[in-house]
């Protein structure tokens, strides 16, 4: 609309429209009821579809302005986002997608790892959902017996701790944060329990704190065989079937069939390669920056 105005040699007294949006039931025009010498305007609120629509659409048009380098544009959306800092997760999204960072010269770094850490946060989630078990209710079947009924199972549960194994690939560099991270979050998952290891050629089991060698080749069928216990080490098998098992590596090692790829979710450090996105069962999988 700036552009507009500056183009026109004169200002014009704008023509009054009709729009359904703002006027009542007056399509001449002049949206006024006359009632002898009283005039009362009736005004159609905007629905809040549209408004979303043209707001956002202005504003992407001034961003685009401001990323061209128009000041005026500038100044005025870096305004409205110092106004709107604490305006919510929505106002936040929506920065976002405008590309708000790149207007004011900052590198979202945080962006990435927020997103991979709610991926696998719910990825987990669904691998942990409550187990339930059948139960008989005897004093209850004994009555629907009684009446002719056939009985009815009833379900109960959770009926046993959760367990994940959490494999880190120490061929390269493990990136500590996201040790840190994970550890955390299998901490405060209500009945979980968690199991470490680190692989390159071999398998190692540690715990969180706990140094970790590594720097040979990667062998992703031992941790498979370990986490399926066929593969003893220091003597002993991994005794428990793992509900879930998160594999952080940088995905270059020949690839593995799981024998239960639907427990399975590979966390694929930068630069590696994501391969359980397309193996065939798929596999969970995603994208993990290894960078504060």
């Amino acid at each position: 609309m700036y552009g507009e105005l500056r183009r026109m040699k004169a200002l014009t007294e704008p023509v009054t429209a009709y729009c359904v949006h703002l006027t009542g039931d007056d399509p001449g025009g002049s949206g006024e009821a006359h009632d002898g010498d009283r005039a009362e305007r009736r005004v159609v609120p905007l629905d809040a579809e549209t408004v979303e629509r043209l707001g956002d659409d202005v504003l992407r048009e001034v961003m685009r302005a401001a990323l061209r380098g128009n000041p005026a544009a500038r100044g005025e959306l870096l305004d409205l986002a110092g106004r709107t800092t604490d305006g919510g997760e929505r106002l936040e999204r929506l920065w976002g997608s405008l590309g708000l960072d790149r207007l004011r010269g900052v590198t979202p770094r945080t962006r990435r790892v927020d997103w991979w850490q709610r991926w696998l946060a719910d990825v987990l989630a669904s691998k942990l959902g409550e187990s339930e078990r059948l139960v008989y209710p005897k004093k209850h079947g004994a009555v629907m017996l009684a009446l002719g009924h056939p009985p009815m199972l009833a379900r109960r549960g959770p009926v046993r701790t959760k367990v994940v194994l959490i494999a880190f690939d120490t061929s390269g560099s493990m990136p500590d944060h996201v040790v840190d991270w994970l550890t955390t979050l299998v901490g405060r998952t209500d009945g979980v329990e968690s199991h470490w290891l680190a692989f390159d050629g071999v398998v190692t089991p540690f715990v969180p704190g706990e140094r970790v060698a590594g720097g040979g080749g990667t062998d992703f069928q031992n941790v498979v065989d370990y986490a399926e216990g066929r593969l003893e080490v220091d003597g002993r098998r991994f005794e428990t079937e793992p509900d879930a098992v998160i594999m952080v590596t940088d995905g270059r090692a020949p690839h593995v069939t799981p024998a239960a790829p639907d427990h399975w979710i590979w966390l694929i450090t930068d630069g590696g390669d994501d391969w359980p996105d397309h193996h065939h069962p798929p596999m969970a999988c995603h994208r993990v920056t290894s960078g504060r």
